[in-house]
């Protein structure tokens, strides 16, 4: 993502709003950038449940979709491990 991409404007509710700074706070991101990860995730979803089967509305499970999941969860661990370890460097970068 660069300055060069087209900016969108939205609305948030004031409760989501907050949700938005308090997650991105913790993962150590901008606002923008929390809000492009968590979108690029729900789209990337929402691939998953369509080769999957699985159906959102009515909550029905497939064996690959679990098995998707509990895969991704070490994944998940790793990265905000990493994020956190990054968010370490920068601020010894910082006081230097």
């Amino acid at each position: 993502m660069t300055r060069e991409d087209p900016p969108l404007r939205i609305r948030l509710p004031v409760e989501l709003k907050k949700q938005i700074q308090e997650l991105a706070a913790k993962s150590h991101r901008s606002m923008n950038a929390e809000i492009v990860s968590r979108l690029e995730f729900s789209i990337a979803a929402g691939a998953v449940v369509q080769e999957t089967g699985w159906d959102v509305e009515h909550g029905h499970d497939t064996p690959e979709f679990r098995l998707a999941y509990q895969r991704s969860q070490p994944l998940e661990k790793r990265v905000t491990d990493l994020e956190d370890q990054v968010a370490a460097l920068l601020k010894i970068v910082a006081k230097k």
